[in-house]
């Protein structure tokens, strides 16, 4: 009985086809759905902006970007970004500042626990920062939320340098790391 209704499910599919070929001339309707796939976010997507965010807004010279990975591997669900300096012998410390982007469906607090962060207002997505400018560690850590993606961004004065000595941030390029965080977030998690 199986082959029976094999030959008969055979029969009627090709009868449909013939019915609908019919009614057209030339060659039968075909549909087909063309989906183009996402581009995938690299290392770079994550490096390159910070690289730039660094030499552009903060007017940092000597630095590098230094990766765990290489830049064109896949960032996928999550990606950190360093940014040293190679000021030479008298620098500080390694580690400028970086940049970590995450997925992380289980851990809604994008500061994971850390004490010292607090909210920041004005944002459209959740946005905290632990500003220690004015004290001896002279660092900015700000963190963000969007989606199930956690943004941090950290930049430490002391081992930033700019054409007029140690990076001293104003409170724009403190508005202009926050806005970065936020966007390099958004951009890396669609």
């Amino acid at each position: 009985m199986r082959p029976f209704r094999a030959i008969l499910v055979t029969l009627v599919s090709a009868s449909a086809l013939t019915a609908c070929s019919s009614t057209q001339t030339g060659s039968p309707l075909i549909s087909t759905t063309v989906t183009t796939p996402r581009a995938q976010h690299t290392m770079r997507d994550l490096c390159e902006p910070l690289f730039d965010f660094f030499e552009n807004e903060l007017h940092a010279i000597q630095i590098r970007i230094d990766s765990p990975r290489e830049l064109d591997s896949p960032h996928h669900k999550n990606g950190a970004c360093v940014i040293e300096s190679t000021a030479g012998p008298d620098d500080p410390g390694p580690g400028s500042g970086f940049a970590y982007v995450r997925r992380d469906p289980g851990e809604p607090d994008p500061t994971y626990g850390e004490e010292g962060f607090t909210a920041v207002p004005g944002y459209t997505v959740e946005l905290w920062e632990r500003n220690e400018l004015s004290t001896p560690r002279r660092r900015i850590e700000l963190a963000t939320r969007i989606g199930d993606w956690n943004g941090q961004f950290l930049i430490r004065e002391r081992g930033i340098r700019t054409q007029d000595g140690t990076l001293r941030m104003s409170e724009e390029q403190v508005a202009k790391a926050a806005q970065f965080i936020v966007d390099i977030t958004q951009e890396l998690q669609e």
